[in-house]
């Protein structure tokens, strides 16, 4: 950066002083300026890239390989393992065959923090004759699951308890480990301990394993806690790369596999092992983190938020656009608040949308682009197509959830999430900084809208609802949540994203009949997917019914959307008229969407063609919310606030123009293309095959009237400025043959137009080439005309 930027500095002033700097005292003074200059930017540089962390102590139990030929499970410095990113594991040896009869499973070993050597030792207490060490049945590789950052090995391999059997034949008995010698690093400020225990018990065995742990400071009683599967999830408690607090309750978790200790201050304690109901008992690891300088949590004073996000929903897929759905709620919320009739989605499918709205990022700049996992063994798709999850283990992102939660609020992911794939730590919600999630994991779709017994085997939901439609179950869920937090005083963030009314289309059983007698529509007449938008506004009238009853609706924004436009192609379940297309096109009808808020102080029963895109809901909540976010991250948001928008405050537009970014073939008849909408103006390029088209929403919403051949400076302009997007997001291209133009004006194509573009015209006109970028008058032809648009260009 700073290479670049002096580069810059000392290029644009060169005009300037070459005139005088034959002067030897202006030559050494400017020298002298610019040293002095230079040092201060490095200086301001390093101090703001300090970060203090705290200290961490990580510790793995594992084995050296047995005789089956499984994985030693050693963790690496800095692999991702448990809950703190980068540490340096202590990898303690405890060997195959358990302790011996004096007692030792393991030598007293010296510990390391993420920073210090030799800060702690641990040993095996006098019971460790109840230890032995165990490997996971199925862990035949060091990373059995395929998780990033080896997340599984810590759990392939553990100290499990080896005393005398019970009656069923499992051991129960206890056994403990000791460390001391924590120094003040630790002991001023007080650490918080983890516990991490392998609770999966595996395909077939539905036996519980409840493992408790006896955590005694030196000096103190013992503080008692647990992890535990209760056996009734069955093998789909298989570990996916999801770390889950236990609550400390016997009957309460279904699964959980660590738990906390917190506000720990004495330099020793010792870690019991006991299994309380005859499961296996063990443990896999543990962390000691320092704890860091109470940072003061929020007591926001803003409002709550719902945002409620429909999936496949389109344009017209609502009363007030169709003749034969049904929507009265969302006629009731567009009464209460604003709809915006110009809202896109930034992408025209799922899992790109759903990113950019928590990231406030173009797909271009996430780099999710496809949903996910995507098909690259198609026929129909590129090979080369780039595919990748959501990669919120690296820390990039700060999360709306997170920004939220760090403001204050408490934040809840209720239905589908669907931005990673199995056993990736993106495709849980909780590792993006929601406080709980109900339902969301990486599908897609439901196992079933309409099989309780099925459905519920998705995260966190509860049995005690009895509902046969998975929509009424969550909204069941929402209501409930929403009556915790105002019982316990709590501002809230719910992201509630519907499974409806995406494929497979099921009849909602409430509503089916009335659509099945009722005439067809002029444009629509599926009665089954009809009941499924149905079911969906009943569900968004129970939410606002709920915020009424609890007296908090004149205190929270509601927020309805969708992630893109209606189904229209393989199969036609909807039509989007008056728009073109759906779901994975170019067209409006992929992309523009329905989109409804109210909220405290906001107009009433309004519409506006105020342009927004999904992106944009990031940082409209942070400013509605009041919340500050991460200032750092917020300079990277794309997205712009249209807060004043809601309040009537701004007539003058979106300021900058929207963009998507589809480098694939799509099973939806669409891609790979680029687009961007600037106004009334729409351009489209089609990566593989080189189209562009260019049309005018004002007059043309469905998209019949290219006008590319009619204006063709707009439409190199349009290119030009979604070109730029490209590159400076850094996107990943389409495989094909497709190459990125540079704006008009930078010749030597490095990024920026000065005053060293001019020198390469003399190639440039005896050659033939960069006639684009060089034509800087656009006049057609490539001549020293083209110079003079620099001299306004360098006096600027």
């Amino acid at each position: 950066f700073l290479s670049s930027f002096l580069s810059s500095f000392l290029s644009s002033i060169r005009l300037v002083i070459m005139p005088i700097s034959n002067s030897r005292f202006f030559s050494t003074a400017f020298l002298s300026i610019c040293l002095a200059f230079f040092l201060a930017l490095m200086q301001t540089s390093e101090s703001s890239g300090q970060n203090v962390q705290p200290e961490i102590i990580s510790v793995n139990f594992h084995l050296g390989d047995d005789a089956n030929a499984q994985a030693d499970h050693e963790l690496a410095a800095g692999e991702i393992a448990g809950l703190h990113d980068n540490s340096a594991w202590n990898n303690v040896n405890v060997g195959n065959g358990g302790a011996t009869d004096s007692g030792t499973i393991f030598a007293t070993t010296s510990l390391s923090s993420n920073s210090t050597t030799n800060v702690a030792t641990i040993s095996s207490g006098a019971s460790s004759s109840r230890f032995v060490g165990r490997v996971a049945g199925s862990a035949v590789s060091g990373n059995e699951l395929g998780l990033s950052g080896n997340h599984d090995d810590l759990f392939n391999s553990y100290l499990a308890l080896n005393g005398p059997p019970n009656s069923d034949g499992n051991p129960d008995d206890s056994a403990e480990i000791e460390v001391s010698g924590l120094g003040p690093e630790f002991t001023t400020s007080g650490y918080d301990l983890f516990i991490y225990s392998d609770t999966d018990r595996g395909s077939g065995n539905n036996a519980d394993r409840t493992s408790r742990f006896a955590v005694t400071p030196a000096g103190e009683t013992a503080i008692n806690v647990l992890t535990e599967d209760d056996g009734s999830l069955g093998p789909s408690a298989t570990f996916s790369g999801a770390y889950v607090e236990s609550d400390n309750s016997d009957t309460s978790d279904a699964y959980s596999n660590y738990v906390v200790i917190r506000g720990l201050t004495a330099a020793s304690f010792k870690i019991g092992v006991s299994s309380p109901d005859g499961g296996r008992g063990g443990i896999s690891g543990f962390e000691i983190v320092e704890a860091v300088e109470d940072v003061d949590v929020p007591n926001p004073d803003g409002p709550n938020v719902i945002l409620l996000v429909v999936d496949d929903m389109g344009w017209s897929d609502w009363e007030k656009r169709s003749d034969f759905y049904e929507t009265p709620n969302m006629t009731r919320l567009a009464n209460l608040g604003v709809e915006f009739t110009n809202a896109y989605s930034s992408a025209s499918i799922c899992s790109p949308t759903r990113a950019s709205m928590i990231t406030g990022l173009t797909p271009a700049k996430h780099k999710i682009t496809k949903w996910i996992p995507g098909n690259p063994d198609n026929i129909i798709t590129n090979v080369n197509e780039p595919l990748t999850d959501l990669n919120l283990v690296a820390s990039q992102f700060t999360t709306l959830a997170q920004a939220m939660s760090d403001g204050g609020y408490h934040t809840a992911q209720m239905g589908k999430w669907h931005l990673g794939q199995e056993g990736n730590p993106a495709a849980d919600p909780l590792n993006a900084g929601y406080d709980i999630n109900v339902g969301g994991n990486h599908r897609g779709s439901p196992n079933s809208y309409t099989s309780r017994n099925t459905y519920l085997t998705l995260p966190g939901m509860d049995s005690n609802i009895n509902e046969n439609f998975i929509t009424d179950h969550l909204a069941e869920e929402a209501k409930n949540y929403i009556e915790d937090r105002v019982s316990n005083g709590e501002k809230f963030f719910l992201h509630f994203n519907f499974y409806a009314v995406h494929t497979p289309i099921r009849s909602h059983p409430d509503f089916i009949s009335h659509f099945e007698s009722k005439p067809d529509g002029q444009f629509h007449d599926n009665a089954s997917y009809a009941s499924m938008v149905a079911g969906m506004d009943a569900a968004l009238g129970k939410i606002l019914d709920t915020l009424v009853a609890q007296g908090i609706d004149d205190d929270t924004v509601v927020m309805f959307t969708s992630d893109h436009g209606g189904l229209t192609s393989p199969n036609s379940v909807t039509s989007n008229f008056p728009l073109r297309g759906g779901k994975g096109q170019q067209w409006e009808g992929g992309n523009r969407v329905p989109t409804i808020i109210s909220g405290p102080g906001f107009l009433e029963g309004t519409t506006t063609d105020h342009q927004i895109i999904t992106h944009d809901f990031y940082p409209t909540i942070l400013t509605l919310t009041g919340v500050a976010g991460d200032a750092a991250y917020n300079d990277t948001v794309e997205g712009r606030s249209f807060a004043d928008v809601l309040t009537g405050a701004n007539s003058t537009g979106r300021g900058e123009a929207l963009t998507t970014h589809f480098p694939h073939e799509s099973n939806h008849n669409g891609g790979p293309y680029g687009l961007i909408v600037n106004g009334e103006w729409k351009f489209i390029e089609n990566y593989q095959t080189g189209q562009q088209l260019l049309y005018n929403l004002s007059d043309d919403l469905d998209e019949s009237t290219n006008l590319i051949g009619s204006d063709p400076v707009l439409a190199a302009n349009l290119r030009t400025a979604l070109h730029d997007h490209l590159r400076e997001t850094e996107a990943r291209l389409w495989g094909g043959d497709f190459v990125l133009v540079w704006g008009l004006g930078d010749v030597n194509r490095d990024g920026s137009v000065n005053f060293l573009d001019v020198s390469p015209f003399i190639s440039i006109l005896t050659s033939g080439g960069n006639q684009h970028e060089a034509d800087v008058n656009q006049d057609g032809v490539v001549s020293f005309l083209d110079i003079s648009p620099f001299i306004s260009q360098l006096s600027q």
